[in-house]
């Protein structure tokens, strides 16, 4: 009898073959079981191995598993059956720094100075606890940010502390990132922790590997066939050329964007088929996850890096746990919460690491709110969100906008004016959550080096 594509599919991926199966066997009693299942100890137990995989730039609206309805994300939405799914996952910041420092360390993005990208000495990240606690670590990364050594973006490099391999690509496409992690198959000895970071879903759009499936024929202006979104950014934030831009240009840049995606999706698809044919993924945590968005003139902006609206902050955060049930979670969540995590399956103390996040494990498994309101921040950008309503402040604008994200997701309608007691009520708090960090002059310096790291990003080119 032949197969179906899907069956095919799913025979030549044993980890998705895996993911439907556990789909199948729970889908008549998975709420009963979600309901009633208890927080089990880990104590005892052998160590699971953890992938962290970040896709730079990606959007949770413009994958399918987040309602896309492009097929944008197939091997993604395959795999998020299988897993853990959240709904309403924020980054802690609009930009890959401080965003991915924040993530592999659990700590705000105020702790880490401008003139260096890197995790401080000091701060304890991801890979050195787990190393410090008898992993084996690896990462590879295609970003011109997260290194090791010095690039033209970060001339410090800093993130390579507690990896006992970190091999740098800057700017190669996903599928040299797979072909590093095959070459590296002996290092990847249980129990290891995989960092890979993504670059295919950051700008410019076209890049090696992605193949047109969304974009319609386009005869207008060069850079926008090339998936550059450069030229506006320098006319809305660095004084630039003025560019008339339509709504037919934006639209290619978007088609251009998912096309992205879908060769993002491919690579994830090709790493799982390769870990899995190795034996690698039993007992494995895989976190799939984004430091930020993306915008294409939502707002008047583009790129990233200029805002803290949701575009930027809304990230994918899709998880695989061994033994644990699939999925959809639906309270507010971020980024912060990624380490401790992974720290609580793993059976790894977190008592003295002053982690800013929280286990999501509460609400994975007895689907327990886990945060009254969640704060993310760039330069002089500020948000506050409560899981209904969002509150944007900008220091240097000396400006407050309120938004009813649950009904206006797109954040169009400010609400400020016509709901005071609410906008009151998130800027006492922003403001109780900042002075809680930081008391006196010293709060106001944390606030200030916050606008330096936006001026350090600019002066190596990373934004405009």
């Amino acid at each position: 009898m032949a197969l179906s594509d899907e069956q095919t599919k799913m025979r030549t991926n044993p980890l998705l073959f895996r993911f439907m199966a556990i789909c199948a066997l729970l889908a008549a009693g998975a709420a009963a079981i979600i309901v009633t299942l208890k927080l089990t100890s880990t104590a005892g137990k052998k160590q699971p191995n953890v992938i962290l995989i970040l896709a730079d730039a990606l959007r949770a609206d413009h994958l399918g598993c987040y309602g896309y309805s492009r097929p944008t994300s197939p091997n993604l939405d395959q795999f998020a059956a299988g897993a853990v799914l959240f709904t309403d996952a924020r980054s802690q910041s609009s930009a890959t720094f401080p965003s991915a420092n924040s993530l592999l360390t659990s700590r705000m993005p105020e702790m880490f100075p401008a003139d260096n990208f890197g995790i401080p000495a000091n701060i304890p990240s991801l890979a050195t606890i787990l190393k410090n606690a008898g992993y084996k670590t690896m990462a590879v990364s295609a970003s011109p940010i997260v290194l090791a050594t010095k690039s033209i973006f970060n001339p410090h490099g800093g993130f390579g502390a507690g990896f006992d391999k970190f091999e740098e690509y800057p700017w190669r496409n996903g599928e040299r990132i797979n072909r590093a992690v095959k070459n590296r198959h002996d290092r990847l000895t249980p129990p290891f922790f995989l960092f890979l970071h993504y670059m295919d879903t950051h700008d410019p759009y076209v890049q090696h590997g992605a193949r047109n499936k969304f974009a319609k024929p386009y005869n207008g202006k060069d850079f926008i066939r090339k998936g550059n979104p450069n030229p506006i950014a320098d006319m809305l934030y660095a004084n630039g050329p003025k560019v008339d831009i339509t709504s037919g240009d934006i639209q290619h840049l978007i088609d251009l964007y998912d096309n992205q995606i879908a060769a993002f999706d491919k690579y994830f698809a090709g790493l799982t088929n390769d870990l899995a044919s190795a034996g690698l993924l039993d007992n494995t945590i895989i976190a799939v996850i984004s430091d930020h968005g993306q915008e294409f003139m939502e707002h008047n902006n583009v790129k990233h890096g200029h805002s803290v609206y949701d575009a930027l902050l809304k990230v994918p955060l899709l998880v695989h746990l061994p033994s644990v049930p699939p999925a959809k979670r639906t309270q507010p969540v971020q980024n912060l919460d990624i380490l401790p995590t992974i720290l609580d399956y793993a059976g790894i103390p977190s008592n003295g690491l002053q982690l800013e996040g929280r286990s999501l494990r509460p609400a994975i498994e007895k689907n327990e709110p886990l945060h009254g309101s969640i704060v993310s921040t760039f330069g002089y950008w500020r948000s506050i969100y409560d899981g209904r309503y969002k509150l944007i402040v900008n220091s240097e604008r000396c400006t407050t906008n309120l938004f009813d994200i649950a009904n206006d997701p797109g954040e169009t309608l400010d609400l400020a004016a016509t709901e005071p007691e609410i906008a009151n009520r998130l800027t006492a708090d922003l403001r109780n959550w900042q002075d809680s960090r930081q008391s006196g002059r010293a709060g106001q310096d944390r606030l200030i080096l916050s606008a330096d790291q936006e001026r350090a990003l600019k002066s190596v080119g990373y934004l405009r």
